[in-house]
Formats: C-alpha cells, structure tokens, sequence
C-alpha cells in the first residue's frame, strides 16, 4: 500500500510541475525602463530602485530593439514610445526571456535629442533600462530597421562630391 501512495504522490508531483513550468513559460515578460534627459546620450541596465528612475523622463521617445542581433534570424521587438513619465514596456516573446540569457540591441530616439544605441544581456525582471539621451539633432540611429536606409546615409557624404 505505501508504494501505491509512493507512485500516485510521484504522479501527482510530475502533474505539478508540468503546470507549473507550463504556466511560467506562459507569462510574458516585458523589457521594462526610462528614458531620461541627460549630458551624453547612454543605454544602461539598473535595479528597479536605482534613484534615476525616479526622476522626469521624456515622453514620447521612440525605444525599439532586437533580441540576439548578431543573428540572421533575430527578433524584432515591437517599437513603442514612452508614456508621459518617459517610462516603456517592449513586450518580449523570446522563449524563456526573463530567465534564459539574451542579447538585446536596444535603441531609443527622441525629438532634439542625440540617440543612443547599444547591445545589452536581457535582463531580469528585477533590473530596468535607464536611457539616457544628451541634447542633439534627434535623428534616429538605423542599424537593422532599412539597410538599404542606413547604406545611403552612411555613403552620403562620399556621394556629394
């Protein structure tokens, strides 16, 4: 009699488990931060209580990203804009975001701004983006939005000769 106690509270426990694990790779996680006005323009991951989240952000700044760029076959992330705190949420897909290890190339835009663009480890759901963007004309870094785009800009001014 135990050992069919034993084998059901074993079932019973797999049962579990596979909701469980089930229902985590269900959630979604979202690529939390703020972009905040500053000096020079950066992209940095902080914890969640780190003071210059804090602060004013910028509404309206343009945050957009890329899961493992360096691959042929990444993964856009939806483009947001910031909400009047200058805070964004990118929703991410990516199985296991949140707990696997990901590279992101995030990159954030905003009206008189100087942009900032870099690639950073995912990370958890206790850590958030702070983007910093120094004054500046507001044009968009584009590496992987149009090639053919950044192609023609970056041959510009070899063209006009």
């Amino acid at each position: 009699m135990s050992l069919g106690w034993t084998r059901h509270r074993w079932l019973a426990m797999a049962a579990l488990l596979a909701v469980v694990v089930t229902a985590w790779g269900c959630e979604s996680y979202q690529l939390r931060g703020k972009v905040v006005s500053g000096v020079s323009s950066s992209i940095e991951v902080v914890g969640r209580d780190d003071e210059r989240l804090a602060g004013p952000g910028i509404a309206g700044a343009r945050v957009e990203g890329w899961i493992d760029p360096d691959r042929l076959d990444r993964e856009r992330l939806p483009t947001r804009s910031t909400d009047a705190d200058g805070e964004f949420a990118l929703p991410v897909t990516a199985t296991g975001a949140g707990l696997l290890e990901y590279d992101v190339w995030l990159t954030a835009s905003a009206v008189r701004r100087l942009s900032a663009s870099t690639t950073i480890r995912l990370p958890g759901s206790d850590r958030r983006v702070l983007i910093t963007l120094g004054p500046g004309d507001g044009r968009p870094i584009n590496r992987y939005g149009d090639p053919l785009r950044e192609t023609l800009e970056l041959a510009e001014p070899y063209l006009n000769d």
